[in-house]
């Protein structure tokens, strides 16, 4: 009889350690989000801006009077630990810089799910003999440089490519890294050791209409995309609308005009089915006045897929487009990537746990690609991971009117913390304990 009342009491004491605090969460969401926030006009909060350095402080601030150790790393990644610094760790986060006039939830609700997660073990006294480290990711919308504060910490990053990045004013990464505190220099201190991070688990809404459409609570991502960025500029001569006769022009802009029209079509063509993208959100002419012609236009182009063959070949065959072009229209053109990212496949190892999770709170879920670049896609690289995601109303995000229920940002919140404590209490993730597997 004592006993079975012993491991009753060991189940409730399981069951009240699987939720999290849903009223702190969503009062974490709506103060973090008052960083940046202009009424009507959403979050605008880049990476090392003032807005941003308030929220680091702020998100420390919240850690530490939570009794949990909070540190930055040479890049200005922010980590919260629960567990011994000389210790492996699991680790989940996201990011919290925004696009500008974004939403309260892309990458905001994956950090704070991870602290949260992080409150908890602490709270509850999880005792595992590895660390949880819940990471605020700098730099993921790549307002200089996309995912910098990931690749810094697998190592994907070079100085030449900090020294090189700018924001689209022209200003310099390695002044805004200055500004906030942090030496360019030491980047290659940012490097993880190889297997210091024993798995990683992203919490996010799915920016996608998918889940709503279906009804459903929870996918989980099986793969991520991958993307690339590549800057052309198409260079002519000015002169005068209406003196200059149309074939004996050096029209930047209808050289340009031409590529994008055509390396579109052929990305569409030739990509993954289904899954490749491609879009032209920078097209800057110059001088930009009706009656004079166009002696330069810079295009950016974004191509995605899920197969890194195939986004090798659509860069090559548009950058040979774009030579095709120009040559047609009697222009230079110079074209540089500006940057880039692997597809990436999860784990099978963290999305069993994360489907375990699941069920254990009851949610309903569906297996499914990410068409968004994530954190996780880099982490890959280097640990096993995974990622979770709560629906998107209206298939929203990067926008001011990005939302998402709060019953769902709880929801993923609990199945985040199970699946962390899934993976803690495993030894197959565990190298302190020998695995009889």
């Amino acid at each position: 009889m004592g006993s079975n009342n012993r491991v009753m009491s060991e189940n409730a004491e399981f069951e009240r350690q699987c939720k999290v605090n849903p009223e702190r969460l969503q009062d974490s969401l709506e103060v973090l989000a008052s960083f940046g926030m202009v009424p009507g006009k959403g979050i605008t909060r880049p990476s090392f801006s003032r807005s941003y350095e308030q929220a680091r402080a702020w998100l420390k601030s919240e850690a530490e009077s939570a009794g949990l150790l909070a540190y930055d790393d040479a890049v200005g990644n922010l980590f919260i630990r629960y567990g011994d610094r000389d210790r492996p760790c699991v680790m989940s986060g996201s990011h919290v810089d925004t696009v500008p006039g974004g939403g309260p939830f892309d990458g905001a609700y994956g950090v704070l799910g991870a602290i949260e997660v992080a409150r908890r073990l602490k709270e509850t006294k999880e005792n595992a003999t590895v660390a949880f480290e819940a990471a605020a990711f700098v730099e993921e919308e790549g307002r200089y440089y996309d995912l910098l504060g990931s690749k810094a910490l697998a190592g994907q990053m070079s100085l030449e490519e900090i020294e090189e990045a700018r924001d689209s004013s022209g200003a310099p990464l390695m002044e805004a890294m200055k500004s906030a505190g942090f030496s360019p220099e030491r980047f290659a201190e940012a490097k993880r050791e190889s297997g210091d991070i024993l798995a990683y688990v992203e919490l996010h809404i799915e920016q996608g209409p998918v889940l709503e459409s279906k009804n459903i609570p929870i996918g989980i991502v099986d793969e991520i995309t991958g993307g690339r960025q590549i800057e052309y500029v198409f260079a002519g001569e000015s002169g005068h609308a209406g003196t200059v006769p149309m074939d004996l022009r050096r029209d930047a802009f209808t050289g340009a005009l031409e590529f994008i029209h055509g390396a579109r079509a052929h990305v569409l063509e030739t990509g993954t089915p289904g899954r490749v993208r491609t879009t032209f959100g920078t097209v800057e002419v110059s001088p930009g006045f009706p009656s004079r012609i166009p002696d330069r236009c810079l295009v950016i182009q974004e191509i995605r897929d899920f197969s890194q063959q195939k986004l090798d070949e659509l860069v090559s065959a548009s950058v040979a487009h774009a030579q095709t072009c120009a040559r047609k229209y009697r222009l230079d053109v110079s074209s540089r990537e500006i940057c880039a990212a692997s597809p990436a496949r999860m784990s099978s190892r963290v999305t069993a746990k994360i489907r375990e999770a699941a069920q254990a709170t009851d949610s309903d879920f569906i297996t499914m690609p990410s068409g968004a670049g994530h954190d996780a896609q880099v982490i890959a690289s280097i640990a096993p991971a995974g990622m979770i995601f709560v629906p998107s109303k209206g298939g929203i995000s990067h926008r001011h009117d990005e939302w998402t229920d709060f019953e769902f940002l709880e929801r993923g919140a609990n199945v985040l913390l199970n699946s962390i404590l899934l993976i803690l209490r495993d030894s197959n993730f565990d190298p302190t304990i020998q695995s009889e597997f």
